[in-house]
């Protein structure tokens, strides 16, 4: 895994996304690596060790944008080995997942992330988007009749966006929705979640199994 890793972050770091892509397809078609392992171990790592790589803003920011282009142009590429996974577990078909990032979030890897670990793990998933305003969320409900809904946060100050998200959600329908959040926004504060009216946290994308 450690190998693999270094081989993925040197390509990332050259910008190099033909040679990233092969890299992810490559392990994953000889089934030496799963869709979560990937997810966690080398895709999510490799973004993260931006941060530690570049103290110019500027710099990092471009950086970090070219990196995420190429990590969900890869996520894009796994859907068929998705669809595999869930096969091969053959677990039981569960109920309707709604995965989103509430109204100025557009940090959108870790939703989209989720959204294919909960197909694995049999739920019928469908995200719809980043940035996405309440009324555009309650519209979505009314049409998908989601029995979750899964919000990504990466920025804490969309905290307040969220809460104010779910809380229309709540007014508007009655009928148990279970709203399951995550991302860096609650890492600090992992009770954060239970404060705005969320039922469960992710701090791993295995816990979707739990």
């Amino acid at each position: 895994m450690e190998n693999l890793y270094v081989e993925f972050l040197t390509a990332l770091r050259k910008q190099d996304k033909e040679t990233a892509m092969k890299i992810c397809m490559q392990e994953l078609e000889n089934g030496n690596i799963d869709i979560i392992s990937l997810y966690e171990k080398i895709l999510t790592e490799a973004l993260n060790s931006v941060e530690e790589e570049f103290e110019d803003e500027d710099i990092l920011i471009w950086q970090e944008h070219v990196r995420s282009a190429i990590i969900l142009s890869i996520i894009e590429n796994c859907y068929r080995y998705v669809l595999k996974e869930r096969t091969k577990l053959g677990l039981e078909k569960k109920g309707k997942v709604m995965v989103l990032c509430p109204k100025y979030e557009d940090h959108i890897i870790g939703a989209r992330m989720a959204t294919d670990i909960f197909t694995i793990a049999g739920y019928q998933t469908t995200f719809i988007g980043a940035d996405t305003p309440c009324r555009a969320v309650l519209k979505a409900i009314e049409t998908i009749r989601p029995d979750i809904i899964s919000i990504s946060v990466t920025n804490f100050y969309n905290i307040i966006e969220t809460k104010r998200t779910i809380d229309m959600i709540k007014n508007h329908f009655n009928y148990g929705i279970k709203f399951i959040l995550g991302g860096d926004a609650f890492r600090k504060s992992k009770d954060m979640y239970k404060e705005i009216g969320g039922d469960i946290y992710l701090e791993s994308l295995q816990d979707i199994f739990s």
